[in-house]
């Protein structure tokens, strides 16, 4: 649609005989064409005629996001004897009613299990549809590593104008076998299209799950009872006892199992993996 701005111009002084002027718009920061029509012409006052007349300049109303903008207004040639006061030129303000589009993370984490293959990051556009936009987005280290936790992933993401679907980033995630704790990947926007700002939490944390665990031997191995403590402690340590094929009992001595396990012990929210390897024998 087009609205009008309505500029008014008055004769002071005297007001004996008919006088004229000319008026024009030029460019400011606004485009003739694209944001506003161009104007020129001439007012004109009877004598005697002290009466303020008005021309108007013709606004095109776009969809753009792209800030306040400007024309220049002129009075010039001025007849019958009349001279151009102080104010003969001035600014018309053409005020943009367009908001600006914001682009943000539908969530402000994320998690995924280890085992997953792949997480799937959505991304939202809010706010104006006017005009096409973009971010690129990127990944980095939090707790994980990529190339062996994750592969690094980077890219670009486009709206077209009027387009406010969701887009989306993919991020492979390796399924290792080593027992560790849940790991995160930052994900962050940035470099959006002039016009666009970015919202919500950014960057996010993708947090993997880790799906790998301790396997402890089961009865059928011969093992009855594990305990274990902090190997640092005083007195802390790790123990097996394995029963005879008769169940007649534990014993402690001879050749026998060889045992390697992962132990993982909590201390101070600290997730410490120690490698213990044991000899279990057996009398004869």
């Amino acid at each position: 649609s087009t609205a009008t701005a309505t500029i008014s111009v008055t004769r002071t002084g005297s007001s004996v005989g008919a006088v004229a002027v000319n008026y024009a718009t030029s460019n400011g920061t606004a485009t003739s064409g694209s944001d506003y029509t161009s104007a020129s012409g001439a007012l004109n006052w009877a004598d005697g005629d002290v009466a303020t007349k008005t021309f108007t300049v013709s606004i095109i109303n776009d969809i753009l996001v792209e800030g306040d903008e400007t024309i220049n207004l002129t009075l010039s040639s001025p007849t019958n004897g009349a001279i151009l006061g102080s104010q003969s030129t001035a600014t018309l303000t053409i005020l943009d009613d367009d908001g600006p589009s914001t682009l943000r993370f539908e969530n402000s984490s994320y998690s995924v299990s280890e085992g997953a293959g792949t997480a799937t990051i959505s991304v939202l556009r809010t706010g104006s549809s006017a005009g096409a936009v973009s971010v690129n987005y990127a990944t980095s280290n939090g707790t994980a590593t990529a190339g062996s936790d994750y592969t690094a992933a980077s890219g670009t993401l486009n709206w077209a104008s009027g387009d406010t679907a969701a887009k989306t980033i993919t991020i492979t995630i390796i399924n290792d076998t080593v027992v560790e704790s849940n790991e995160t990947v930052n994900i962050t926007l940035s470099n959006q299209t002039t016009g666009a700002l970015l919202g919500g939490t950014n960057p996010v944390a993708l947090t993997i799950t880790d799906n790998d665990s301790i396997v402890i031997p089961s009865s059928g191995s011969g093992i009855s009872t594990a305990s274990a403590t902090d190997g640092g402690a005083a007195g802390g340590g790790c123990g097996f006892v394995k029963d005879d094929d008769n169940g007649k009992g534990p014993r402690a001595k001879g050749e026998g199992l060889s045992l390697m396990i992962m132990l993982i012990i909590t201390l101070a929210s600290v997730a410490i993996a120690r490698r213990l390897s044991y000899k279990f024998g057996f009398e004869v």
